[in-house]
């Protein structure tokens, strides 16, 4: 008698009469044990100065986006979409613009489009606690 439960990742091969029994798990890894996080603080400065109000935006190369918000020190701490503190590890695409609200009016970006709708920035972060600090330029 052959019996296999796929749902429940177990294969129970009983031999006809004998009644010996085998278990086989097939599950592949660690079951529903909870994924590794990354958790993600750093400042973002400008020629040297804290910038304040600053919207980063950490796109993973495949996933969900995370972001956070500079304090008037620069400080900020990477949230993930539901608004809690903690990411999955890998390598991020960094974008950081003050335009807020994406309006584009005069003045409300101070930060150059290199740094934002260009952005070359990245960040690769670990299982952990990680620090990414940002040293952005308005000259070349």
């Amino acid at each position: 008698m052959f019996n296999l439960i796929q749902r429940g990742s177990l294969v129970r091969l009983a031999t006809g009469g004998i009644g010996l029994g085998l278990t086989l798990s097939l599950v592949g890894g660690c079951g529903k044990a909870e994924a590794p996080q990354a958790f993600v603080t750093g400042t973002v400065m400008m020629d040297g100065t804290p910038l304040d109000g600053a919207r980063l935006v950490f796109a993973p190369e495949s996933g969900v986006y995370c972001g956070a918000v500079t304090d008037d020190a620069g400080h900020y701490e990477l949230l993930a979409k539901s608004g809690t503190p903690g990411v999955p590890p890998g390598k991020y695409a960094v974008s950081i613009s003050t335009d807020l609200n994406g309006t584009h009016t005069p003045g409300a970006e101070r930060v150059p489009p290199k740094y934002n709708s260009y952005s070359t920035l990245s960040a690769e972060v670990e299982a952990g606690t990680n620090e990414r600090n940002f040293d952005l330029k308005t000259t070349r």
